[in-house]
């Protein structure tokens, strides 16, 4: 008997890998898209930059191993923005702004996210996909990947980044009847109990 697939079967593994693409876009593309869009700032390039990434993974799907295809997207993603900020002219491009308030809408929390926001834009373009990446759920590992640095050059700009939106939350806090502590995990608090 031959090793060779056969016309059918290749057919099938085709199908397969289509299958589970198809999985992995409707997982990955609104986290690449708004990864992307952060680090540009603008919410429409985040979108192409989301399709052709996933476009470049479709083409190397097969050479990518199973466990490695997420950061390999994030990668992928990762470059492309970069390429789209150097080519950008100028930052008069905003992020966007906060929705209207709903009738129960949280006005220190909000206040918070603005703040946040901010401060996250005005980071340098290596701290920003950090904490982004970080808030998607990439693990320090990952992102070191990513990013091409070691995991535990991660770590220490992420805690240096938390340190500053901490600080920064706080300054405002001061200044308002609100004195809570944050619970967001992605400043690296907790519940205080």
């Amino acid at each position: 008997m031959s090793d060779k697939p056969t016309p059918g079967s290749a057919s099938a593994a085709k199908k397969a890998a289509e299958a589970e693409f198809r999985v992995f876009h409707k997982a990955m593309f609104v986290r690449l898209r708004r990864y992307s869009s952060r680090l540009l700032r603008q919410t429409e390039g985040g979108y192409d930059i989301a399709q052709e990434t996933l476009a470049a993974l479709w083409k190397k799907w097969d050479s990518i191993p199973p466990d490695k295809r997420r950061q390999a997207a994030y990668v992928i993603a990762h470059n492309k923005a970069v390429d789209e900020i150097r080519k950008l002219v100028s930052r008069d491009t905003a992020f966007g702004k906060l929705p209207a308030p709903p009738e129960t809408y949280d006005h220190d929390a909000a206040a918070d996210l603005a703040v946040i926001q901010a401060a996250i834009e005005d980071f340098a373009p290596q701290e920003r996909a950090i904490m982004i990446m970080t808030m998607d759920g990439l693990e320090p590992s990952e992102i070191a990947e990513v990013l091409g640095i070691r995991p535990g050059s991660v770590c220490s700009r992420l805690s240096r980044t938390r340190s500053k939106l901490r600080a920064l939350v706080g300054r405002r806090r001061r200044g308002t009847h609100s004195q809570r502590p944050t619970n967001d995990p992605a400043l690296g608090g907790g519940s205080s109990a």
